[in-house]
C-alpha cells in the first residue's frame, strides 16, 4: 500500500493545481462577461466550472479505489461517491471532505449534470454566479483538505515503509 498511497498522494498535489487553474480561467472568463455581456465569455465560465468538479471527482474517483477499495457506480453513484469521501472509513482512512466543503461541492456536482445535458445557450447567468462568486473559497477548501489528506497518506506510506 505505501507505493498506492504515495501515487495518490502526488496525483492529488498534481491535479490540485490544474484544479486552481481551471478555476482562475473561470473567473478571468466570469469578470470578461461582467464586462462586455458577451455570451460566449458564460460559456466558457459553465465549461470551466464543469471541469473544475470533474477534476475534483476524478480525485475522489482514485482516493475511492486505490485508498477505500470501492467506487460507487450506478444512478447516485456522483452523491454517493461525495458521501464516501465525507465519510471516515475506520482501519482506513480519515473523512477526506469536512462535512461543509461537501455540501459546497454538491452544487458544483449539480451544475455539472446542467452543463453535460443543457445547450449551452440555455445556461443561464443567475444559476452560474453563485457558483462564480463561491468558487475562490470553495477551491481554497478543497485544496485545503486535499492537500491534507496527501499529507496524511505520505505519513501513513512512510510509517509503513
Amino acid at each position: 500500500m505505501t507505493a498506492a498511497y504515495r501515487a495518490v498522494a502526488g496525483r492529488i498535489r498534481q491535479d490540485l493545481d490544474d484544479v486552481t487553474q481551471v478555476a482562475e480561467r473561470a473567473e478571468a472568463a466570469w469578470e470578461r462577461y461582467e464586462a462586455t455581456g458577451d455570451d460566449h465569455y458564460l460559456d466558457s465560465v459553465a465549461l470551466n466550472l464543469h471541469d473544475v468538479y470533474v477534476g475534483c471527482e476524478r480525485l475522489f474517483e482514485d482516493i475511492a479505489r486505490r485508498v477505500d477499495g470501492s467506487a460507487p457506480d450506478g444512478p447516485h453513484g456522483h452523491q454517493e461517491l461525495l458521501d464516501q469521501m465525507s465519510s471516515d472509513i475506520p482501519s482506513t482512512r480519515p473523512p477526506v471532505l469536512s462535512p461543509g466543503t461537501r455540501r459546497q461541492m454538491e452544487r458544483y456536482q449539480g451544475f455539472r449534470h446542467v452543463v453535460r445535458n443543457v445547450y449551452a445557450a440555455e445556461f443561464d447567468e443567475d444559476q452560474i454566479e453563485p457558483l462564480i462568486r463561491r468558487l475562490p473559497a470553495v477551491c481554497e477548501a478543497v485544496t485545503t483538505e486535499l492537500a491534507a489528506f496527501a499529507d496524511t497518506l505520505e505519513q501513513t506510506a512512510a510509517e509503513g515503509a
